[in-house]
């Protein structure tokens, strides 16, 4: 199957195919009105889009990856016979900074903007349906916020459903655009990500691979490094919190990008005595390793909305550093949390020495508990049933 997907790049037959299938296998489960859903980008090494998509054949919708925004002309071209068939079409977009991503200047970037959002209203004409998940206010890092917000506006004004992953998503975002209405807004927080991970070694063992000692404080910063996401500032502040004598260590592990800033951070692990750098894309059973041998996990973020990464490491038991945002707080307190104003100067310092007090079996106790609060299979079907109440809706 993954092969299958891959190859869509270059074999728009292959999609129409798996659209196909998808909707016969719908009909056969019952389903009277079969939705495709073709979603994008598909990250097949991030959970969350199965993690989320797992209930929704229950609903009678059927998920498809897209590969390539390429497809969206492939979708044009068979919803109006989808439809004519009882079937609906719709996409699902998630991430799409690679939109104004290679753009050279903010006019080119303005021109891919619209360039996009002529083929969305022309998917849109043909009977298709559009679902956004706002994941982020802009995308991290954003080179163009102008053209990106105009792109946000343009997806909501579209979008048959709007699915936020943050309660306090509307706030973050203020007046930069706006949400549609709240009946086509439904939110649905991330799932934990149990089940999607091995559960990996115990403590002892995992550190004892890693080369670890026992009496070690051990923190864990996990996933892609981007530079959003603060490593240096982490650095930084790890060795201002470790003036007081305890033994302390940092793990960094996932795939840095290739910016200067992130090269240059990745440059100064190396040479840190205390740090142990894991670079690439790592197999989940690795992530699985370091997190069992850490105490803390570390979000050093400066611009976030939502994570992914805070997710995890509740769903490993773990205590967090992380940003006071709205995606964090409404998910932690103090009993497993240890949150930071980010760009406040000292701040992440003082949080890295509060946390200090957080390892041990209440924190964990609790980072299970709001981890089992968000069970992938009761969120699914809650996202299931809010895509197929707007679709419905909107036919």
């Amino acid at each position: 199957m993954e092969g299958r997907v891959h190859g869509q790049f270059d074999r728009p037959a292959v999609f129409v195919t798996d659209l196909l299938a998808a909707a016969r296998y719908a009909e056969a489960l019952g389903h009277e009105r079969p939705i495709v859903l073709a979603y994008f980008p598909h990250d097949p090494l991030n959970p969350f889009q199965a993690l989320l998509y797992r209930r929704a054949l229950g609903a009678g919708i059927a998920p498809v990856p897209m590969a390539s925004l390429d497809s969206l002309e492939v979708l044009t071209s068979v919803a109006r016979s989808l439809a004519a068939n009882g079937v609906t079409v719709a996409v699902h977009l998630h991430w799409l900074r690679r939109i104004t991503l290679t753009a050279t200047d903010e006019a080119h970037a303005q021109a891919e903007v619209q360039a996009f959002l002529g083929r969305l209203d022309a998917f849109l004409a043909a009977g298709g349906r559009l679902v956004w998940t706002a994941h982020n206010v802009l995308p991290h890092d954003s080179r163009y916020p102008a053209a990106d917000t105009v792109l946000r506006q343009g997806l909501t004004d579209r979008a048959a459903l709007v699915h936020v992953v943050a309660g306090g998503t509307a706030e973050a975002i203020g007046d930069r655009y706006s949400l549609p209405p709240p009946e086509r807004v439904v939110h649905v927080p991330h799932p934990s990500y149990r089940g999607a991970y091995p559960e990996g070694p115990d403590r002892d063992q995992a550190r004892l691979a890693l080369g670890l000692s026992p009496d070690e404080l051990v923190y864990a910063f996990v996933g892609a490094i981007r530079p959003y996401k603060g490593l240096a500032a982490l650095l930084e502040a790890f060795d201002e919190a470790s003036t007081d004598g305890r033994p302390r260590r940092l793990i960094v592990a996932g795939n840095p990008d290739r910016s200067a800033a992130v090269e240059a951070a990745i440059d100064a692990c190396l040479a840190h005595p205390n740090v142990l750098l894991y670079t690439g894309l790592l197999p989940a059973e690795e992530f699985a390793l370091v997190l069992r041998a850490a105490d803390i996990a570390v979000l050093p973020y400066r611009d976030a909305l939502n994570s992914g990464v805070l997710m995890l490491a509740l769903t490993f038991g773990l205590p967090v550093v992380a940003p006071a945002i709205p995606g964090v707080l409404e998910l932690v307190d103090e009993r497993v949390a240890a949150t930071f104003q980010p760009g406040e100067p000292g701040a992440l310092t003082a949080a890295l020495r509060r946390a200090d007090a957080l390892p041990g079996d209440a924190a964990t106790a609790r980072a299970l508990e709001i981890a089992a609060a968000h069970d992938p299979d009761t969120l699914s079907a809650r996202f299931a049933a809010a895509v197929r109440a707007a679709l419905d809706g909107a036919l």
